[in-house]
C-alpha cells in the first residue's frame, strides 16, 4: 500500500470515528434538551375530521406522503396491515404506535400523529387490530391482541432505529384495549400510554387489571395517561374513571363527587357535574376530564407521552 492510499485510509478511519462520536454526542444531548414539534393549534380529532374533505389513501398521500402501506405477520401466521412511517434520524429514535377503533388502518384519526412523527423524526405504526373480543370471558384474545402489537414493535425495530426505551401508544375509543393488552403483557416494551375514551372497562378481561397493578407494584413504571369527553355520546365518560381508580386505587372526593347521581343519559348509572376541566395525577397514573364530546387533543397526548409541559 502506497503513501497515498495508507493516507486515504487513515482519514477515512478519522472520519468514521468522528461520526460515532458525533452520534452518540448527539443521542446524549437530544435525550436531555430534544425539542419537540407540535401542531400549530390545539387541534382535535373532531376538528380534523370535519375540516377534511379527503380520505382513505388520499388522506394518507396529502399529509404523510412517505408513510407506507405494510402487511406484517404474527406469531400465529395471521397478519396485520399498517400505516408506517420510518423515521429519518441517523440515531435512535421514538416509536409512536397508535391503536385506534375496528375501522382499519386507513381512518383519519392517525393521520395528525403520522404527520407529528414526521416533523420530530419519530417511527410511527398504525395498525389495523380488531379489538372486540377482549372481554372478561376471552383470556386467550387479550394475550393474542397482545403478540400482535408486539410483533409492530418488532417490525419497527428491524427496519428502523428504534429508540427501546420510548415506545409510546396511543389508544383511541376501542384501542385502548389493545394498549391496555399490551402494557400488561410487555410492560418493559412501553414507556407511556395515552388513552382516549375508553370502551366499557368492566367488560375488560380481569386478567389485564391484574397485570397491570401487578406491574405497576413491580417497579415497572408505564406512565398512563387516561382522558375523556365529558359528554361523550358513544362511550360513557364513566370508563376512564373506572379504569383510573382500579389501576391507582385512587379514592379522591373529586371522582367521588362524579360519580355520585343519577344521569338518564347514561341508562342510570352516574352524573358528571359541570366542569370545564378535571385533572388528578396519582404516582405515574394521570386523569384528564375534559368538556367536550368523543375526541382527542394530538398535542396533549404528544406532551402526556413524553411528560413535558
Amino acid at each position: 500500500m502506497n503513501s497515498r492510499k495508507r493516507l486515504l485510509y487513515a482519514r477515512l478511519v478519522g472520519v468514521l470515528i468522528l461520526l460515532i462520536f458525533l452520534s452518540y454526542s448527539y443521542k446524549g444531548y437530544e435525550s436531555q434538551v430534544e425539542t419537540l414539534v407540535f401542531l400549530e393549534d390545539n387541534l382535535t380529532f373532531n376538528d380534523f375530521s370535519s375540516n377534511n374533505s379527503l380520505s382513505g389513501r388520499d388522506l394518507w398521500k396529502e399529509y404523510v406522503p412517505f408513510a407506507q402501506e405494510v402487511v406484517i405477520y404474527n406469531e400465529d401466521k395471521s397478519v396485520t396491515e399498517a400505516m408506517w412511517l420510518s423515521s429519518s434520524a441517523l440515531i435512535k429514535r421514538p416509536l409512536l404506535v397508535v391503536l385506534g377503533d375496528d375501522n382499519g388502518h386507513l381512518t383519519d384519526w392517525s393521520v395528525p400523529f403520522a404527520h407529528l412523527s414526521k416533523k420530530n423524526r419519530w417511527n410511527f405504526i398504525f395498525p389495523d387490530i380488531k379489538t372486540g373480543s377482549i372481554n372478561k370471558t376471552n383470556r386467550n384474545e387479550v394475550e393474542k391482541t397482545a403478540r400482535k402489537i408486539k410483533s409492530l414493535v418488532d417490525y419497527a425495530s428491524i427496519h428502523s432505529r428504534v429508540d427501546s426505551s420510548r415506545v409510546y401508544i396511543v389508544g383511541f375509543n376501542t384501542g385502548t384495549l389493545a394498549a391496555l393488552s399490551f402494557a400488561s403483557h410487555y410492560p418493559h416494551l412501553v414507556s407511556a400510554l395515552s388513552l382516549w375514551g375508553s370502551e366499557c372497562m368492566q367488560d375488560l378481561n380481569d386478567s389485564i387489571f391484574s397485570l397491570l397493578i401487578q406491574n405497576q407494584k413491580g417497579g415497572h413504571s408505564t406512565f398512563i395517561h387516561l382522558a375523556h369527553g365529558l359528554h361523550d355520546p358513544v362511550n360513557d365518560p364513566y370508563n376512564t374513571l373506572y379504569l383510573f381508580k382500579r389501576i391507582s386505587g385512587a379514592k379522591i372526593n373529586g371522582i367521588a363527587r362524579l360519580l355520585s347521581a343519577h344521569d338518564e343519559e347514561y341508562g342510570g348509572d352516574t352524573i358528571f357535574e359541570s366542569l370545564a376541566e378535571y385533572t388528578y395525577q396519582k404516582e405515574n397514573i394521570a386523569l384528564f376530564i375534559f368538556e367536550g364530546e368523543q375526541d382527542l387533543f394530538y398535542n396533549i397526548a404528544l406532551r402526556q407521552l413524553v411528560r413535558r409541559p
